[in-house]
């Protein structure tokens, strides 16, 4: 898919190298089949250190607009960087997903009104 999508990546210059290609596999792999219900997007992956332990982090994020022109957001952290970004895929998958399904809900309604 190569970012057919309208998905924009922002990755930090250090990072872009190994993860890029990951983050597009996870795209592919999880969000491409809702790609009709994402206006555009922006997947952000940074590092970070945890307060307390100092360890370090990984935070993925991603921003965009619905079908509708809604502000959509979601995000996971975690030490491991593939589980922040799949945690993120998920996540956006499972609440597009169910808001096509409401929507298709909302639609049988109407016409058998």
């Amino acid at each position: 898919m190569k970012n057919s999508m309208a998905i924009r990546f922002d990755l930090q210059p250090e990072l872009r190298k190994r993860w890029l290609p990951i983050l597009e596999r996870q795209v592919d792999l999880t969000l491409a089949p809702l790609a009709g219900s994402l206006k555009s997007a922006k997947i952000s992956f940074s590092t970070f250190k945890a307060e307390g332990d100092g360890e370090l982090r990984y935070l993925c994020t991603l921003e965009g607009r619905g079908p509708d022109g809604s502000h959509i957001r979601f995000q996971a952290r975690h030490r491991d960087g593939q589980t922040a970004i799949h945690d993120t895929a998920a996540r956006a998958r499972r609440a597009i997903a169910r808001s096509r399904q409401q929507s298709a809900v909302g639609r049988l309604r109407t016409v058998a009104s």
